[in-house]
């Protein structure tokens, strides 16, 4: 994934340059692959493993370089994504904007928005989306794709007039249904196939593309935002068989936090308000059908501290924790009950949490020991030693 220093620095508050950036970011478990100049900036580019999907946005890579630095300071804008963006206003919660008949879609929301112009967007986030490697189109798409740097949530503008009985409903395809993508391909859908739809035909494929005849355009006025979380699997499994492969696709195969989606859509609402001033929000809705309970993992300082070989402070290992977004309740000396965040699925067990902190204080602070104990000799002995010779 490639991000323009700027918009860490959007994030963060440190003096690090962007190669110091990258060294603490594959101590993390992020690999730097590269830094390449564009636009006169450094563009840092992050290898970012599977199961860390909350790794493919701005903010995560932020909360990773906090974690790490301690010198390093959140931004407002930091802090404003840590609060779900709740100061940003959208219209209260109401029906018949969507409706989900699929156990594959977790979450989703959807906002309508009325006197638009797609046109240009900003010069600054066709420059940012440029340095990410990503083609500026419109406004509308634009925004989506600049909220999806950000925050790691993949967004969809609809054109609401083009939307059939004005509405949403996320469900599995139906035999001799198609859709024609975005890239002009047409698709002979199958039954196993999670697609997002008007009232009466499929619109778009879950997670990976969005369809022709619903796009956003030089004419349209009035749009849907689609903001959605999805099993993952069922993300993979559509996307392989349309033969597609989109950013979007990327982070939603690896999870994307169902408690953002709804942050996505504010902040959306809110870079588009920016450029749009006369712009109204005139229906939203949020359906939560696959919310979650908060995974809970006891942690035992001591073990851990045994299994890393190296002390790691009870002070320390709050900070730690409390800087990845963890919640922690003390239950007795040195232990906690650690609630997990959503944006952490891989996180199921002690020895995971164990990982987290071993990873911010820092693998390298291992203490090197030469080996304890009898060294035997090595070599093939004995008869079959015997029998070697023979």
């Amino acid at each position: 994934m490639k991000l323009p220093l700027s918009m860490i620095r959007d994030h963060v508050a440190t003096a690090m340059s962007a190669e110091a950036i990258g060294d603490l970011l594959t101590m993390a478990g992020f690999e730097l692959e590269g830094i390449e100049e564009v636009d006169g900036e450094p563009v840092l580019d992050i290898k970012v493993v599977s199961n860390r999907g909350d790794g493919l946005s701005v903010v995560g890579l932020a909360r990773e370089i906090l974690a790490k630095d301690a010198e390093a300071k959140p931004t407002p804008l930091y802090e404003r994504a840590v609060r779900r963006f709740a100061d940003v206003e959208i219209p209260e919660p109401s029906e018949g904007v969507a409706r989900i008949e699929t156990p594959d879609c977790f979450r989703f929301a959807g906002l309508k928005v009325e006197g638009v112009e797609n046109g240009r967007a900003p010069d600054w986030v066709r420059e940012r989306l440029a340095q990410a490697g990503i083609r500026s189109i419109s406004l509308l798409v634009d925004l989506t794709n600049y909220v999806m740097l950000e925050l790691g949530q993949p967004l969809h503008a609809f054109d609401l007039d083009k939307l059939r009985g004005e509405t949403i409903v996320v469900r599995q395809a139906k035999p001799g249904e198609t859709l024609k993508t975005l890239d002009g391909r047409d698709h002979e859908l199958l039954e196993n196939q999670t697609m997002i739809c008007d009232a009466e035909r499929p619109v778009a494929a879950a997670g990976t593309m969005g369809g022709e005849e619903t796009e956003v355009s030089s004419t349209t006025t009035r749009l849907l935002l689609e903001s959605a979380a999805f099993r993952n699997t069922s993300i993979r499994k559509t996307r392989k068989q349309l033969g597609l492969s989109t950013e979007a696709s990327y982070r939603f195969e690896r999870s994307v936090d169902p408690d953002g989606v709804v942050s996505a859509t504010r902040r959306f609402w809110e870079l588009l308000q920016a450029s749009l001033p006369e712009a109204k929000a005139v229906a939203f809705q949020d359906l939560y059908p696959g919310r979650a309970e908060t995974r809970s993992v006891r942690l035992r300082l001591e073990r851990a501290n045994r299994l890393l070989g190296m002390i790691v402070t009870p002070e320390e290992a709050e900070r730690y924790l409390a800087a990845l977004g963890f919640h922690l309740t003390a239950v007795g000396a040195d232990e906690w009950d650690v609630a997990v965040p959503g944006w952490r699925p891989d996180v199921v067990r002690e020895d995971d949490v164990i990982e987290e902190l071993g990873r911010v204080h820092g693998y390298e602070r291992i203490p090197e020991w030469l080996p304890d104990g009898p060294t035997p000799l090595g070599g093939v002995h004995g008869p079959y030693r015997r029998a070697q010779l023979a």
